[in-house]
């Protein structure tokens, strides 16, 4: 993705798709295969990457290109006559590949200026300046050089190693549909506001997605004190902070106080369960990663596999004996079932590592209500 976009429609077309529609004018059928491989290629990106603020500009500039390519595209060849033009039929093999060409053509340029629509968006919203240019992507080839792609390359290595399988089923199966969302939390500008921004985007996207998505947030940095109890109250005060920059409504569905066994955090309209993965669980190996590292599961990634279900109690067994094995520490007593009423689900987010670090037993968020307090 293009860490900036211009302003005019016509600067927003890649160096790919600029090439593409070049390349396709002037090679006819002797350059379908490649076209076929490019125009491929850019619409599985853009149908990852963006968001539904793009949506409302392609059709109005595929309608667009398809008037401005018409009499080509019905065969007929356009010859200047000062400021007027005639038309006159075109040989008909230059038709078919002139045709094929323009279409292919309109649907990319709808593509890029629908993402380039996007990105200027997202500039306005942070004051027309980005506070993280790749602040939402699906692969290693879209992150950063540094610290983001590293994070990425190897956090897919860990969920897709069959030697040692990981115990999440549907982290692994999002991974390997690239269907995931990653993202990354600069210390510049505030995490909390940058966290926002990264939820605001992808539950914009998640349902478009599928049943089989996830947000992964990589840290730049976390706590200054590295024991489990300044990172816990770190996690809270996070994701506190962070509520307060939604705008959206709390699904009415799910309550707002961690201890009521409907709890679930909220942000932009949809529950989603967290998971924290940290570089201080040694022994729970299924909760570590080199840099903390946030998931956000939408709630609808579990619709269909509610325990007592076959489906559910199938996928539970599955993960709880991968836990035995992948894990040093004992399978945690915490987990349980969403809506249970002995079941809360804020002590599975931020999971202890075993028998060498407890975790407070009251959440220091009483509530997500507007205006809640942390405790200190």
């Amino acid at each position: 993705m293009s860490a900036r976009m211009e302003p005019s429609a016509a600067a927003s077309l890649s160096g790919n798709s600029v090439m593409f529609a070049q390349y396709s004018w002037c090679q006819g059928s002797a350059a379908a295969s490649s076209v076929i491989s490019q125009i491929s290629a850019t619409l599985r990106a853009a149908r990852r990457t963006y968001s539904r603020n793009a949506r409302g500009t392609w059709p109005t500039i595929a309608i667009l290109g398809v008037i401005l390519c018409a009499p080509r595209v019905f065969g007929l060849s356009t010859t200047s006559k000062g400021l007027g033009a005639t038309l006159s039929p075109m040989p008909r093999g230059n038709q078919l590949n002139t045709r094929s060409a323009l279409i292919l053509t309109t649907i990319v340029i709808s593509f890029e200026v629908g993402r380039g629509r996007l990105e200027r968006v997202n500039t306005r919203e942070t004051g027309g300046k980005m506070s993280n240019p790749n602040i939402l992507v699906s692969s290693v080839s879209e992150a950063p050089d540094g610290w983001q792609r590293d994070a990425i390359q190897n956090f897919e290595l860990r969920l897709l190693d069959a030697q040692n399988p990981f115990p999440c089923i549907f982290g692994v199966g999002a991974m390997a549909q690239g269907t995931l969302r990653f993202g990354f939390v600069a210390d510049s500008g505030g995490q909390d506001s940058n966290l926002a921004h990264l939820l605001t985007l992808f539950t914009q996207v998640c349902r478009d997605l599928g049943n089989r998505t996830s947000l992964v947030c990589f840290f730049e940095s976390w706590a200054v004190e590295r024991n489990h109890d300044a990172y816990f109250r770190h996690f809270w005060a996070l994701l506190h902070h962070t509520s307060t920059h939604d705008d959206d409504s709390w699904p009415v569905e799910v309550d707002r106080h961690p201890e009521h066994a409907l709890f679930e955090f909220s942000f932009g309209g949809e529950a989603m369960f967290v998971v924290a993965n940290t570089d201080l669980h040694t022994q729970r190996k299924s909760r570590y990663f080199e840099r903390v590292t946030l998931t956000f599961q939408p709630r609808f990634v579990f619709d269909g596999l509610e325990a007592g279900g076959a489906k559910g109690d199938r996928a539970r067994s599955i993960i709880r004996a991968r836990l035995a094995t992948y894990d040093a520490a004992p399978v945690s007593e915490q987990l349980g079932n969403y809506g249970d009423s002995n079941n809360r689900e804020w002590r599975q987010y931020y999971l202890d590592d075993g028998q060498h670090a407890q975790i407070p037993s009251e959440c220091p968020v009483h509530t997500f209500s507007p205006g809640a307090e942390t405790v200190a």
